[in-house]
């Protein structure tokens, strides 16, 4: 059983961010080159990048097992749009394609329900294939591409999803 543990204090912020590069360096080191991949760490994954996003009003949480922290999520409901924007889904290495994911987004729809919203929306890296195609086997759509200047000169091609 999943248990998810909302993170809210400094030091919960700081060993997301510690879990954060150790899950990027790990899954996403081979596809950006060393100095974009720190780059675009510090940018979003860093303790002050959790900081402001918290402050906009996502809300992050660990997930546990046994104790053991497998990773983290993040997302954002919005009214308005009537969706859940699943911002970060991150799991670590060893705990990967055991299902913890289908169970997040399950009870992601749960909350959808919950507050009447109509859909879940997400972004996943272009070259992060194996992540597409798990969302795709749990009922997302692509939605097309998008395209982010995040500085340094890196432009981040993500696809779209919804459910």
């Amino acid at each position: 059983m999943l248990i998810y543990q909302p993170i809210t204090s400094k030091r919960d912020i700081s060993m997301v961010a510690q879990m954060a590069r150790i899950i990027w360096e790990n899954h996403f080191g081979p596809m950006f080159k060393k100095d974009e991949l720190a780059y675009i760490i510090d940018k979003v994954q860093s303790e002050h990048a959790i900081e402001e996003y918290i402050h906009k009003g996502y809300m992050y949480h660990f997930i546990i097992r046994d104790t053991r922290r497998l990773g983290y999520f993040a997302y954002k409901i919005k009214k308005p749009a009537n969706e859940l924007f699943l911002s970060k889904l991150y799991i670590t290495p060893g705990e990967r394609k055991t299902g913890i994911g289908r169970q997040i987004i399950n009870d992601l729809e749960r909350i959808c329900k919950d507050n009447s919203l109509t859909k879940i929306t997400l972004t996943v890296f272009h070259k992060n294939t194996g992540a597409m195609k798990a969302y795709e086997k749990i009922g997302f759509q692509s939605k097309g591409v998008i395209k982010r200047d995040i500085g340094n000169n890196i432009i981040i091609e993500d696809f779209e999803m919804e459910k």
